[in-house]
Formats: C-alpha cells, structure tokens, sequence
C-alpha cells in the first residue's frame, strides 16, 4: 500500500499539490495547469529513433527509461534581458547525499518585480503503447530515503516528502516504437519535451529573505491510469537537479555557490518530524 497513498499524505503534494510547505510561507509558486492546459504550453520535439541494434529487445520495457532526465535548465530569451545566468563550475558540488546531477544558478534585481521564465529540457521520453502523464516536482529539501517505493526506478524520489510541491504536469501521448522494414519493433523511439514555468521574482526574494536559496527538481513519468489511482510503483524518475538563485545584479564567486549548495535552506529544519 506504500504506492497507493491517501491524499492526506504525500500524494495530495505529489498529485494535487492541496496544500505544500511553500504555499504555507510567504512565497507561492503559479497556481498549477491542468493536463490540457499544460499540454498547450509543452513544445514536444520530434520522435528521435535510436540505433537498430537492440541488446534489450524482448525484456521489460523499464531497461529503455533509465536515460529519461531534465537535461538541462535555461532562461527563455525575455528572461536574460534583466536576469544574470550564472555559470557553474565543475568543481562545485554538493558534498552531501544526494546529490544533484547539476545545479542551475541565476542572479536577480531583488527591487525589480518581474516574471523569469524557466525551460526544464526533459530527454528520452520512451516509447510506449499507453498515455502518461510528465509531472515536475520542486522542493526545498532533500531526504536521503524515498518514502515511495518506485520498483522499475533506477533513480529514487529524492525530494524530502513534508515539502513537496507541483510545478507542473504534462500530457505524454501515445509514442510507437521504431519499425523495422518487416514490421518487428526494434530499439524504442524517444521524443524530448520543454516545459515552461513561469516564476514571479517577488516570491523568490521572500524565499531567499527566509534564508532559502537552492531549490531541487525531480521529473515523473507515470502511466496515466497509475496517476489517477495515485499509483507509483510503476513511475520513472529522473535524476535530482537544482537551482540556486541569489538576490543581486553579480553572479556569485564559485566559493559562495559552493557554500549556498552545501548549507541546508532553513526551511528544512522546521519541517514536521511525521507526515499527516
């Protein structure tokens, strides 16, 4: 039953995002699209096929969604006009598990209101015979054990469950697989999606007032039946990213950002020792 949870817990965040830890203090992130009207603000790409040769072929379909992964974070074009992407390096890295795959960094006018847009670039959408359902996950905290067990996962929810909200979710359509000349399925197609999200600067600077700078994002793929049930065990997720955002017109030195992703957002330590 750990895959099939009440709304009370964590799956009226995971699903219906009801009443989150963000939404409880000062700032609060654009009210949540429905499938549809998110589907409109997706821009899937076109089907890429993978090599014909086809070490898998035959065994379950979960092999060919390890790779499913935000592959990268940006800026749309209105956003770099008054929003500073900050460059990270290589040697910065959160020394603490877990750890995120990479780390996103922005510099913001804290007098200026305005609205960044975000594009999270998700690769490796697998083929499959069924419509899903892409949710994007944002939370403050990080907990080294997921508290839902995800079986064909090879990553693990790493976002902290008492802090979990919905950024967005996304219709998958129906993907076919490549064909052969013969008519047999070969290797599975893929498609990549961009998702936008809009943030009002406002809320992030009430964050980082709170002493809350370093923000983390997991992506979910779920079949969509599984997601009406509130069912996981069969959903994929992707590897842990993060976005640090500091108030200032100057990105900061690789020794600041090295210390805002190693220092837990304050937040997380005053978050409830159970979950209702």
């Amino acid at each position: 039953m750990k895959n099939k949870l009440k709304d009370s817990t964590v799956a009226g965040a995971f699903l219906l995002a009801s009443t989150s830890a963000l939404g409880k203090e000062a700032g609060q992130f654009p009210p949540i699209p429905t499938p549809d009207e998110a589907e409109q603000r997706s821009t899937p790409s076109s089907q890429e096929a993978k090599p014909p040769k086809n070490p898998f072929q035959g065994k379950n379909n979960s092999v060919f969604t390890q790779k499913f992964q935000i592959e990268s974070i940006s800026l749309d074009k209105a956003s770099k006009k008054s929003v500073e992407e900050c460059p990270v390096p290589k040697s910065v890295k959160r020394k603490k598990r877990p750890r995120p795959q990479h780390t996103f960094s922005i510099a913001l006018d804290a007098k200026r209101r305005q609205t960044v847009g975000l594009q999270f670039d998700v690769s490796n959408i697998p083929a499959s015979q069924e419509e899903r359902v892409l949710v994007l996950l944002y939370s403050r905290c990080l907990s080294r054990k997921s508290k839902i067990k995800t079986r064909g996962s090879k990553h693990k929810l790493k976002l902290d469950n008492r802090d979990i909200d919905i950024m967005g979710h996304y219709n998958v359509p129906i993907i076919e697989p490549v064909k052969t000349p013969s008519g047999k399925a070969t290797s599975p197609a893929t498609t990549q999606m961009t998702l936008e999200v809009d943030l009002e600067t406002k809320h992030l600077i009430q964050q980082l007032k709170a002493e809350n700078d370093t923000f983390y994002f997991q992506a979910v793929l779920l079949n969509k039946s599984d997601y009406q049930k509130k069912n996981y065990a069969g959903a994929i997720l992707s590897p842990l990213e993060a976005i640090n955002v500091i108030s200032g017109k100057k990105c900061p030195t690789e020794k600041e950002l090295s210390t805002a992703i190693n220092s837990d957002n304050k937040a997380c330590k005053a978050l409830p020792t159970k979950t209702e």
